[in-house]
């Protein structure tokens, strides 16, 4: 599922996710202590982009959606 080797196409939350909007998803943390997390397009599929997102001020979002 999390390759999408068989062809099938993103989801439409999963495209919106993607490509339609910056800076929203769902939080996956590298290091919650130091606010160190991704965001993933859904909970079952990690972020082709690989970008991740560093909190220095400001409170640290929940994990899930956000």
């Amino acid at each position: 599922m999390q390759e999408r080797t068989r062809g099938y196409e993103f989801s439409g939350a999963e495209y919106k996710l993607l490509f339609e909007k910056e800076n929203m998803g769902y939080v996956r943390f590298r290091n919650q202590k130091l606010g160190i997390f991704y965001l993933d397009p859904s909970p079952f599929l990690r972020n082709p982009l690989n970008i991740i997102y560093v909190v220095k001020i400001g409170e640290i979002p929940q994990k899930g959606p956000s």
